[in-house]
């Protein structure tokens, strides 16, 4: 299965961020913490709009303290196509 797969059923997207998530907690690697910011990037943020997943992706990258710029730069990234998206 792909990420980018937008034609996904609803419990595979609520899988997918469930595991961005997990993955985004104290303990794991910088590598795994990259790979789940790129997978966040490559869901559609209509799509996690319309399965009110946006808010509990703006918890969880907030609550973060990353001291690697590639990170910081993805979590920015996601919060601005939240925000664009939302006001388009």
């Amino acid at each position: 299965m792909s990420f980018s797969d937008n034609n996904c059923g609803v419990s595979t997207v609520t899988e997918i961020v469930d595991d961005a998530l997990t993955s985004l907690r104290k303990g794991h690697s910088l590598t795994t913490k990259r790979a789940t910011f790129l997978s966040l990037l490559s869901l559609s943020p209509s799509l996690l709009h319309s399965q009110r997943m946006v808010k509990t992706i703006i918890h969880a990258i907030l609550g973060l303290t990353l001291n690697d710029a590639p990170s910081n730069l993805a979590a920015a990234t996601l919060l601005y196509l939240f925000t664009i998206h939302k006001l388009s």
